[in-house]
């Protein structure tokens, strides 16, 4: 098998979690299926929303829309 192939496959499991990881990040930020004490969901809340800026931030940069952006912007 090439090497291609080989990192294809590895790429589309990691898409595959990066999806999940970010459907579970949504979940928590809105705060569904959860069963614990409230400062344990507000931080968990507090982690997943900064999580989400940082997948928003990456998706940006993947697809080059980052360069678009102005130094205010980017502040």
């Amino acid at each position: 098998m090439d090497y291609r192939e080989l990192l294809k496959e590895g790429n589309e499991a990691v898409k595959e979690r990066f999806m999940l990881a970010s459907a579970r990040l949504r979940e928590i930020i809105a705060g569904e299926k959860t069963e614990m004490p409230e400062n344990l969901r507000l931080y968990f809340q507090k982690m997943a929303l900064f999580l989400e800026e940082c997948r928003a931030l990456y998706e940006d940069v993947a697809t080059g829309v980052l360069k678009n952006y102005t130094l205010e912007e980017l502040k």
